[in-house]
């Protein structure tokens, strides 16, 4: 059982991941939802918190929105902090999901991928929304997946979620296809 956690604050984040934990949650996403509250800042709140294999298990999502840096060049000098600083914790985080952020982006999560000097510790997933309605939009969402899979940097996709069940199916369908396709590539199948 995975759990998304948003908190008002570290301690509050500190609780309710304890007692998520106690109720047999076996992984927590956390959402960076403010400049202020920074990935890195709740996965140290949370080291010595929860035990090595549930911290682990803690997904920080990372968004270029929030962590701008006042140009291109800051928010992958950040991203890269990030990574390094995340992966140097007592218990780094196995993944995160790296997000654009509503809105458009003058650096989004394509770019920071395509511009990453090295390949980080931390895998890598990005989102995914398989529920948008006009085709068109539709279609310009697979095709920024595709965009970021092609960068080699990215290991897992996760979905956004919606209660469209055709929608679901016919974005299941076109992520099995991009498995297909990525399974004869040394990169290692794709997690969704």
């Amino acid at each position: 059982m995975r759990f998304e956690l948003f908190a008002k604050d570290t301690p509050s984040l500190v609780a309710a991941a304890r007692q998520l934990h106690g109720f047999g949650a076996k992984g927590l996403n956390i959402p960076h939802k403010t400049k202020d509250a920074t990935p890195l800042g709740m996965l140290q709140a949370l080291q010595g918190a929860l035990p090595a294999d549930a911290l682990q298990e803690c997904v920080p999502h990372y968004s270029l929105k929030y962590a701008y840096g006042g140009s291109g060049d800051g928010a992958l000098r950040q991203f890269n902090e990030f990574c390094e600083a995340a992966g140097a914790l007592p218990v780094p985080p196995r993944q995160m999901l790296l997000v654009s952020g509503s809105g458009k982006r003058t650096f989004d999560s394509v770019q920071c991928l395509r511009a990453l000097p090295t390949q980080p510790d931390i895998e890598i997933g990005v989102a995914f929304n398989p529920y948008i309605p006009e085709r068109a939009e539709r279609e310009r969402e697979r095709a920024r997946l595709r965009l970021k899979l092609g960068t080699g940097r990215v290991s897992a996709v996760w979905l956004q979620l919606g209660s469209d069940m055709a929608l679901l199916a016919d974005g299941l369908r076109f992520l099995r296809g991009l498995e297909m396709e990525r399974s004869s590539m040394p990169r290692g199948p794709l997690r969704l």
